[in-house]
């Protein structure tokens, strides 16, 4: 039997400094994450992530490649956690801030995120990752991108929290 061994990139938020009481580690190389589908619309995410597969919802994320797939429900390994996408061909490439921040924020429903959780919002908040992340989405909320790019004016803060690149890979037998 061969072995291949595909990569997938996700990103997701972390309450680490927020609430000391209530904070998560992150995940760590060589742990299993199941992930699941959680709202959103197409391909992409919202995904559900639950860490070494004991049926519990630890975080959620999104797709940061719009060229990698997924099959969900499926439990993949983590090969690291960064703060780039290491792809197939052994490129890293460095998440924006820009992408940190919507996630963080989308995270904990603050300012143009603070709006209900509806498969459309998080389909829109995908399409604008891709577009920040530079997979050049056939179509992106406009005005959500608009208001991501304005932030930038005062700066891409995620003070309290963390946002990093899960870079998984799966060992499939043919």
């Amino acid at each position: 039997m061969k072995s291949t061994c595909v990569k997938i990139n996700l990103l997701a938020a972390a309450l680490l400094a927020f609430f000391s009481a209530s904070a998560f580690a992150l995940p760590t190389s060589g742990q299993l994450v199941k992930i699941t589908d959680g709202l959103g619309n197409g391909s992409g995410g919202e995904f559900s992530l639950d860490v070494d597969a004991n049926n519990t919802k630890d975080y959620f994320s999104f797709c940061v490649e719009m060229t990698e797939h997924i099959t969900v429900p499926a439990t993949y390994t983590i090969q690291s956690v960064a703060d780039y996408v290491d792809d197939a061909s052994g490129v890293k490439d460095a998440i924006s801030d820009a992408a940190k921040w919507v996630m963080w924020n989308y995270y904990k429903g603050t300012g143009i995120f603070n709006q209900p959780k509806t498969a459309d919002f998080a389909t829109a908040v995908q399409t604008v990752l891709w577009k920040l992340e530079d997979e050049n989405p056939a179509s992106y909320d406009t005005d959500l991108y608009a208001a991501v790019l304005d932030q930038a004016k005062i700066g891409y803060d995620i003070s309290g929290g963390v946002v990093k690149v899960l870079n998984l890979v799966t060992h499939a037998q043919r």
